[in-house]
């Protein structure tokens, strides 16, 4: 994972990047091979969170998906821990507001507030995300925000939060599991959202269905499994499935002002 925002040396002419603010590698994370030409695609990514924003992206952008990695390539994509650039300020847009306290939400502030001192911002699309864990004031959390970015006209910023986790969403589409292991799952939730403990379902899922698969494994392969398992689930299938979390989300990506020119005409 990398904890440096995007700047205009990282991305091609013409093109956006994606940044993701996220709590942890399974998360989201970014590998970066050394020594490898990165117009090549010298970055690598792990985690559910790139291809499934990814993915949403194109889809909403119309653009076909080969136009659309053009547009956003996978090695200008980015992800950042959030515990790694939260600052003690409350600050939105320099104007101070001590009523949202919430450690989720101070979190996503200092995000944003350093996303505004980036000279590439106009070309960063940025999505912060966090787990609810039970919490609902995270979503409420999660709402504010969203309503005061569009009240700013602050373009391509978006929070979104996974109820209850990000594997709530790794079990919505019995499909994706069949398509990376071989066989679908035969006893798998009917509804991830309602799940008190996702983590725990995903892994005795793998663990018993799947041959012990995450006893053998840390957590670089862990992220591998996440992602590979993310660019498959139907989209359709995760906002049915999770209509809380990936749907609210798909709707704030839909509404949130993308720069000029991203979307297909």
């Amino acid at each position: 994972m990398i904890d440096e925002p995007l700047t205009d040396g990282a991305l091609d002419p013409g093109t956006w990047g994606l940044e993701l603010s996220v709590e942890g590698p399974t998360d989201a994370s970014t590998h970066r091979n050394q020594g490898s030409d990165q117009s090549a695609g010298g970055d690598d990514y792990g985690g559910a969170l790139i291809p499934i924003v990814r993915r949403t992206l194109q889809e909403l952008s119309g653009h076909s998906a080969p136009a659309f990695d053009r547009m956003v390539p996978a090695q200008q994509c980015a992800a950042v821990r959030l515990s790694h650039i939260f600052l003690s300020t409350t600050h939105m847009g320099g104007r101070r507001r001590p009523d949202l306290g919430t450690r989720a939400h101070k979190l996503v502030q200092a995000v944003v507030n350093r996303h505004l001192t980036n000279p590439a911002r106009d070309r960063v699309l940025l999505v912060i995300l966090w787990d609810r864990d039970g919490q609902r004031s995270k979503v409420t959390d999660r709402d504010q925000f969203n309503i005061e970015l569009k009240s700013k006209g602050y373009p391509g910023v978006v929070a979104g939060v996974c109820v209850e986790e990000v594997e709530a969403w790794l079990l919505a589409d019995v499909q994706a599991l069949a398509g990376v292991f071989g066989s679908g799952p035969r006893h798998p939730p009917t509804s991830p959202e309602a799940l008190n403990d996702p983590k725990t379902a995903l892994y005795e899922l793998l663990n018993t269905e799947y041959g012990g698969w995450t006893d053998h494994f840390g957590v670089d392969e862990r992220s591998k499994m996440y992602a590979r398992l993310a660019e498959k689930i139907r989209l359709d299938e995760l906002e049915r499935m999770c209509p809380d979390g990936y749907g609210c989300l798909r709707k704030d990506l839909d509404q949130a002002g993308f720069p000029a020119n991203f979307r297909r005409r």
